[in-house]
């Protein structure tokens, strides 16, 4: 008499079990690195805003030839930089190119990208600032 078994053995069960473990795991780690960028994304968008308004608070204040070296400070500005917060930093550094000035600005942050970073670089003229009799 032959002995017919139905349904799957141990082995095949324990085999499947693992195959659809790799799986899961290889799903799961994707919606973990979708969202770690997703989260990078927003900061670099947030970043990338704060610079530019940066940039406009910076040009849009009047710069006199006494301040030559433009020495201002993020203490200075804060009052009107209302839109700069934890995690962001900013720092400048204003550089002479003839009649304007070029302000170069980085904003860096702590997020889910170690050391992130955005630039901006902005040509500043004193004519923006100087009243023009017609």
């Amino acid at each position: 008499m032959i002995n017919r078994r139905e349904g799957f053995s141990l082995v095949e069960i324990l085999i499947s079990l693992v195959l659809l473990a790799v799986a899961l795991m290889a799903i799961a780690s994707s919606f973990i690195a979708s969202t770690r960028l997703m989260a990078h994304t927003v900061d670099k968008e947030k970043a990338t805003l704060i610079a530019s308004r940066t940039l406009d608070f910076i040009e849009g204040h009047v710069i006199s030839e006494d301040q030559g070296d433009w020495g201002l400070s993020l203490s200075d500005l804060s009052g009107g930089l209302s839109f700069v917060h934890d995690p962001f930093d900013v720092t400048w550094t204003v550089t002479d190119d003839g009649d304007a000035k070029i302000v170069d600005l980085t904003v860096t942050w702590e997020g889910a990208s170690p050391n992130s970073t955005v630039n901006m670089s902005r040509r500043v003229s004193p004519f923006g600032h100087e009243t023009v009799n017609d």
